[in-house]
């Protein structure tokens, strides 16, 4: 398989690219999200202590997320408690601020360097790839499941949904951006920042499934399905050029799990996964990306290296590039692909220089207009000119 380098060195064609940069975004990121997550949370815990020094009580939760955040795994992740999902699913949302901040500070745009090769995300492919990303895990992932329990059954019984509806609201607003924020740190942030100092493309895609498994804390078959996950959505993103078909699928996936857990199941979110359910998981990722891949190519949205990235990678960091014909191309006028403002190439060198305002010349005499076979000494002093008569105008001589 062939990867494209486009969308994992990206950030080499942000113009004035130096090695540094990248680790620079990286570390201010890590700052960062640190120090929102304490803002943030600091409220939750302050009124935690509260309650209990206080004896008053619990109006909103917070027990029983602290004490299962203690206890470990996702004990601390009740789907019927808003407060759990609001501090869980919050405290991951703030990696977009964060990610976007640093990369600002660390001159590498924004969020747009990791959205796509355009330098934005594009909505229309994202919306595209919902359709999709829903009807998939909702089929293979708990519609599929549901059938092949109830086939072993004598009787076939509905679910019977438990409304809880600040918790259906939390969910439904703060799961598709904790998605997407996973997304960017991951799929984004983790696979472009070593893509800029690494050539094998494929090396910062196993980095990012390995840390996007580590992230995750479920038992051995729960993170073999997460790393697998990723290393799909890894290959789609460098395939496709962005993460708009990898976002659509994040939240299929994470928002009908929640939904599923805070409608049907009790306590907290499961961290153990079987046999069974890590091959539901994997299919689910191997078709969509099958899926996706088969729609960007229907569409032309497959992505494609320009034959002149070397070059482009070589002027957007300030250095002197090779143009087609061998000769040297100047410096990079911050012009760049796709009107990023990336390295500009393809300059033409075939005309000497000249000052503005000054026509370049010839370099053979132009035809007298007198007819004179001659006409080199028509600026001479010696020479004479003629005067035009009343009535007469230049043209006319």
């Amino acid at each position: 398989m062939v990867f494209q380098r486009a969308y994992v060195q990206a950030m080499r064609l942000v113009p004035g690219y130096r090695w540094w940069r990248p680790l620079l975004a990286l570390i201010l990121a890590a700052v960062f999200i640190i120090l929102f997550l304490i803002l943030f949370q600091l409220p939750f815990v302050l009124y935690f202590l509260h309650i209990r020094y206080s004896g008053a009580p619990d109006a909103i939760g917070i027990q029983e997320t602290l004490d299962g955040l203690v206890a470990g795994g996702y004990k601390g992740f009740l789907a019927s408690n808003p407060t759990s999902i609001l501090l869980l699913e919050g405290s991951i949302v703030l990696l977009i601020p964060a990610i976007a901040l640093a990369l600002r500070l660390a001159g590498l745009r924004g969020l747009g360097t990791l959205s796509s090769v355009d330098g934005h995300l594009r909505w229309n492919r994202l919306g595209s790839y919902l359709v999709p990303a829903f009807g998939l895990v909702f089929a293979i992932g708990f519609a599929l499941p549901w059938v092949l329990q109830q086939a072993g059954s004598a009787t076939w019984e509905l679910p019977h949904p438990r409304i809880v509806p600040v918790a259906l609201m939390a969910i439904l607003v703060l799961v598709p951006l904790q998605s997407a924020a996973e997304e960017y740190a991951f799929r984004g942030l983790l696979q472009q920042v070593p893509g800029s100092w690494i050539s094998a493309v494929w090396v910062p895609v196993l980095i990012q499934s390995l840390l996007f498994a580590a992230g995750h804390r479920y038992n051995f078959a729960g993170q073999l399905g997460i790393a697998c996950m990723g290393l799909a959505m890894g290959v789609l993103t460098i395939r496709l050029g962005g993460l708009e078909a990898t976002i659509a699928f994040h939240v299929a996936n994470n928002l009908l799990s929640l939904l599923s857990s805070s409608l049907f199941t009790d306590g907290a979110v499961s961290s153990t996964v079987d046999t069974m359910e890590l091959l539901v998981s994997v299919a689910i990722s191997l078709v969509y990306a099958w899926v996706a891949l088969a729609i960007a190519k229907r569409r032309g949205w497959l992505a494609s290296d320009p034959p002149d990235l070397d070059e482009q990678f070589a002027l957007a960091s300030g250095q002197l590039g090779q143009v087609t014909d061998g000769s040297t191309a100047p410096p990079d006028s911050g012009e760049g692909l796709s009107g990023r403002g990336g390295a500009k190439v393809g300059w033409d060198v075939s005309q000497p220089p000249r000052s503005p305002g000054i026509a370049p010349q010839s370099l053979t005499t132009p035809p007298d207009p007198l007819g004179r076979e001659d006409p080199g000494n028509v600026l001479d002093s010696s020479a004479t000119t003629q005067d035009p008569t009343p009535g007469q105008s230049w043209d006319d001589l």
